[in-house]
């Protein structure tokens, strides 16, 4: 095989992948609630009648409502609503050194967002831990201090549709999944490091992103979400 054969067969065989991701989203109906189990840190249905509090089924922390408002239109029941400048917060702080775990939710953008531009769907200040879009590129950061550490793929999705995205650390790298299925991953196997310059740089906030610890991926302001969220749940083993 040529060089130039071998070239056009990689880059039809990646068009193949991407070509699906974004033509062919997982049947919905495949799609599951979560559960609760020993190796779950948080867990968020968004099920609430009405209020401002946010019910982590674990009872270690539960979240607030914020600015966000409540859809009955969810994955599962109710979910949260987000729109720019429109956020909520949720009090779980991973623990410092956790050696594995995974990041997960349902996600549905709005039929009328735009391609372009960076997406926020869950992190935090500190950039410890999160899945967001910079245009149709989908990122998962886990980054130490002064360092950017992240697995990233165009993964461009049905907008309208229920998608699952979950990230994932531990001894088989850092792994992102879209609807199931592996798009990307790394060779890190570090531990999730928390912030040590403050408590309020480990706090999860849901459509919501300054800048900070951005910059190596090239975004340097603040990110929101347009879109739905619901369940969420954070792990300390890795799922997938």
């Amino acid at each position: 095989m040529s060089r130039r054969t071998a070239v056009f067969f990689v880059f039809t065989f990646a068009s193949l992948i991407l070509h699906s991701c974004s033509e062919n989203p997982v049947d919905e109906g495949k799609l599951k609630v979560f559960t609760l189990d020993e190796n779950t840190l948080a867990l968020y249905h968004f099920n609430e009648d009405s209020g401002s509090i946010l019910l982590d089924e674990t009872g270690r922390g539960n979240g607030t409502l914020d600015s966000c408002v409540r859809s009955t239109t969810g994955f599962a029941g109710k979910c949260l609503s987000l729109s720019t400048g429109k956020f909520s917060t949720f009090g779980t702080i991973i623990p410092d050194n956790t050696p594995n775990g995974t990041i997960e939710l349902y996600f549905s953008f709005d039929p009328d967002s735009v391609n372009t531009g960076n997406h926020i769907l869950i992190g935090n200040d500190g950039a410890r831990c999160n899945i967001l879009y910079k245009g149709d590129t989908l990122y998962f950061l886990k980054n130490h201090s002064n360092i950017t550490k992240y697995v990233k793929a165009l993964a461009s999705v049905q907008k309208g549709k229920w998608h699952h995205v979950a990230g994932t650390w531990g001894s088989k790298g850092m792994r992102l999944f879209l609807n199931g299925v592996c798009i990307n991953s790394n060779q890190d196997t570090s531990s999730y490091q928390m912030s040590p310059r403050s408590t309020a740089e480990n706090v999860f906030f849901i459509g919501k992103k300054s800048r900070v610890g951005l910059n190596e991926i090239g975004i340097n302001q603040s990110m929101h979400f347009n879109g739905k969220i619901d369940e969420i749940r954070i792990s300390d083993i890795e799922r997938y």
